[in-house]
């Protein structure tokens, strides 16, 4: 709302000798005028600015949902390192050992789409002598990512898989996932939805309003993450027995931010 300030015409008199002078002047000159009300001036102070950022009506609350599951998927690191006096030599010997590891896998009922090849380097290896360094020969590598998904027969392929590769290969990793998890990610949303729910009813209940339906979800998945196994397969060959693998568990968890309508 606009404020008005009235400041009178006889309020500037009072304003110090000169100004009474050049009052006084004025009156002189305007003898023969007819005498009028002296004008208020008014001065228009702005209106407030009106608009405002406030946020739009409801209650926004978050809210986790979290499912213990059973992994169903191994997660198998392979690398195999082969060193030859030239470079044809160590890379040939380092394909033909990932893929007899491949063929070993395959034969044990893994799906070849569940093979991956994940890496590949090629370094020269050198040579000091009096002080003078020269090639001696050269270091292929290769890196092998295997999907396990039978955890009942894990622990056979793995020893196979070592087995094939021997000395020249070494399990980087070993870890445990959860690949089919729909049903627990649906439990997992309900689960963060009531969770929600429940502190969304407080809050309206301390705001002495009444909780109406929810008008905006937001959801954030966070997946579940390989567990590792540590040293599953250390010291592995055909000769051992098949590696152990403890599945345990994982969790899947859900993280949904709901705005509620409140009145």
């Amino acid at each position: 709302m606009p404020v008005n300030v009235t400041i009178k015409a006889r309020t500037l008199a009072v304003g110090g000798v000169a100004l009474a002078v050049a009052a006084g002047a004025y009156l002189i000159g305007t003898t023969n005028r007819a005498e009028t009300a002296p004008q208020p001036i008014v001065y228009a102070v702005p209106a407030a600015d009106q608009s405002t950022n406030s946020a739009l009506p409801g209650i926004t609350v978050t809210g986790t949902g979290t499912v213990d599951g059973t992994p169903d998927t191994l997660i198998l690191q392979l690398t195999v390192t082969q060193t030859r006096s030239n470079v044809s030599d160590a890379l040939a010997a380092a394909s033909n050992t990932v893929n007899s590891i491949d063929l070993t896998l395959t034969g044990l009922g893994v799906a070849s789409a569940d093979l991956q090849t994940t890496g590949a380097s090629l370094e020269p290896n050198y040579q000091s002598s009096s002080g003078v360094s020269r090639v001696d020969g050269y270091t292929a590598t290769e890196s092998l990512t295997a999907t396990l998904r039978r955890l009942s027969a894990a622990g056979s392929e793995i020893t196979a898989a070592v087995a094939a590769g021997g000395d020249a290969t070494s399990v980087e990793g070993v870890s445990l996932d959860i690949e089919n998890n729909s049903s627990l990610m649906s439990s997992a949303r309900s689960a963060a939805f009531a969770d929600a729910q429940t502190k969304a009813r407080q809050y309206a209940a301390a705001a002495h309003e009444t909780l109406g339906k929810a008008i905006q979800v937001n959801e954030t998945v966070n997946s579940a993450t390989p567990v590792p196994v540590a040293g599953a397969a250390a010291g592995s060959s055909a000769a051992n027995p098949a590696v152990p693998i403890s599945a345990g568990t994982s969790q899947v968890s859900v993280t949904v931010t709901v705005v509620f309508a409140a009145s």
